[in-house]
């Protein structure tokens, strides 16, 4: 894990390499939810750790094999917060539909919805899907 850093910008960072396995997912989140809390922006953690768990799980399943590792990224930038994770394959992420009795195949879907935008790049002979939050997000209100 690199440590986190501040840039003459005043851009705050952190990236951690992991084992590209679904058991370090609880790992990524305890360290995304940290640097956000370090960074003092507490409001950001749930819907943050979320996005990445997501990113994170689509990486592992879709992007990886045995023995990969996963980069998993994050930047506290003046007006936002972007997140990103590169994975081993080249193969871009589909967004289908899934029935309403599948258990899986929402994930890109929850990041489409918590971020202000989403998106693929190739970085060599890798992928990175990254997410940008802003920082001024008013929650959304409860439906109780």
């Amino acid at each position: 894990m690199t440590p986190p850093v501040v840039n003459e910008h005043g851009v705050r960072r952190f990236a951690v390499t992991v084992p590209a396995e679904v058991s370090q997912a609880a790992r990524v989140r305890r360290l995304v939810a940290a640097h956000l809390r370090h960074w003092q922006r507490p409001e950001l953690v749930d819907d943050g750790t979320l996005v990445v768990h997501e990113l994170f799980v689509n990486a592992v399943t879709h992007g990886s094999r045995a023995g990969d590792e996963v980069v998993v990224e994050g930047e506290l930038r003046q007006a936002e917060l972007y997140v990103a994770v590169t994975d081993t394959s080249v193969a871009l992420p589909t967004t289908d539909v899934p029935c309403e009795e599948d258990e899986h195949g929402r994930g890109l879907a929850i990041v489409e919805a918590l971020a202000a935008s989403w998106d693929t790049r190739r970085r060599g002979d890798r992928k990175v899907v990254w997410a940008v939050m802003p920082l001024n997000r008013h929650p959304v209100p409860s439906r109780s």
